[in-house]
């Protein structure tokens, strides 16, 4: 992003080198996602992942929010958390929102639910 503020906006390749390793890296995340730690960092690196895919001219954008609950009628979408990024691959769209999925379920999987 500094790079970009350098070269008004102009891509360079070292930059696009840059955001090939960078999304890579973000892939390795996702892949190691089951840990919790791991899978927060997904969660909230989302948004420097997505400028990454653009840097690259990259993916498809989407935004989506959802909340689950297990008590019939008390699902609210108002009370999830609203979610958005552009993404190279549909597998690391699936991957993500499988870790927003668990994100959701782990509550009802504590002891104290």
């Amino acid at each position: 992003m500094f790079q970009a503020e350098q070269t008004q906006g102009q891509v360079t390749h070292e930059m696009r080198e840059f955001a090939t390793e960078g999304i890579a890296m973000f892939e390795k995340l996702l892949n190691m996602a089951d840990t919790p730690i791991a899978g927060r960092l997904a969660r909230d690196g989302v948004e420097f992942y997505s400028n990454l895919v653009s840097v690259l001219g990259d993916g498809f954008e989407i935004e989506f929010q959802f909340h689950a609950s297990r008590i019939f009628g008390q699902a609210k979408l108002e009370a999830g958390p609203k979610r958005k990024g552009r993404f190279q691959k549909r597998e690391h769209f699936d991957r993500f929102m499988e870790l927003c999925f668990d994100e959701q379920m782990d509550y009802f999987d504590s002891k104290y639910f």
